[in-house]
């Protein structure tokens, strides 16, 4: 595409087919459908204004316009956001799994004392978290919504903490053969559903945002 013109039909285009394809995620739909409710008001004005002046065939364009967003509008209703992956999801959620015992020693040691043993485990907490940090940094896209980066971070948390409740069932099922062991395997693991959320998925990187609505401002469909 060359001038601005041509870019804005390329985008149009673009869009329209992720539409169709059902391609959006959660912030592009949500600004998909603020942008079209928008052009339904400007028209909804436009159509009283050409009333008020007697102008039949405009009101009949106008209506014909009005169907098609309503159109679009319904599609884009029906659509699923999409949730896509962060870039280092896979080494992010092996080191998630690996702070989820950790958090739970943390937790443990508020109501009791830690052994040295304890305390020597936690001291990688603070690297792992600073390490996680770096990699959703990395995987974040620079016109990325905050919302939609929040999501697939909430995503890791939770898959993390599936593989994390697998490896301590499986910890815990290889350890009632041993009479000495079988509580310590279990312990450390215990509170993985309950620990509080870290601030590990806080970013400060500023929202920009999306062209999705600037694409169908000047849509006369």
């Amino acid at each position: 595409p060359g001038n601005s013109s041509d870019k804005i039909t390329y985008l149009q285009g673009e869009i329209k087919s992720l539409v169709d394809n059902g391609k959006l995620t959660h912030s592009e739909k949500q600004e998909l459908l603020l942008s079209l409710d928008h052009n339904l008001k400007t028209i909804d004005e436009e159509i009283v204004q050409a009333t008020n002046e007697n102008k039949p065939n405009k009101i009949n364009k106008l209506q014909e316009k009005k169907q098609n967003i309503l159109t679009r509008k319904s599609v884009v209703d029906k659509i699923t956001p999409i949730n896509y992956r962060l870039v280092h999801s896979n080494e992010i959620q092996k080191l998630r799994v690996k702070l989820i015992p950790l958090l739970a020693l943390e937790e443990r040691g508020r109501s009791m004392s830690l052994t040295l043993a304890d305390l020597k485990t936690l001291e990688e907490k603070s690297e792992i978290e600073n390490k996680i940090i770096e990699l959703e940094n990395l995987s974040r896209g620079w016109f990325e919504d905050e919302k939609d980066f929040q999501i697939k971070c909430d995503l890791d948390i939770q898959e993390s903490k599936v593989k994390a409740a697998k490896l301590a069932g499986t910890k815990k099922t290889s350890s009632t053969s041993s009479t000495s062991k079988s509580n310590n395997s279990s312990s450390g693991w215990s509170t993985i559903g309950t620990n509080k959320k870290s601030n590990v998925n806080k970013s400060t990187t500023k929202k920009v945002s999306s062209l999705y609505a600037a694409a169908f401002d000047d849509d006369s469909d």
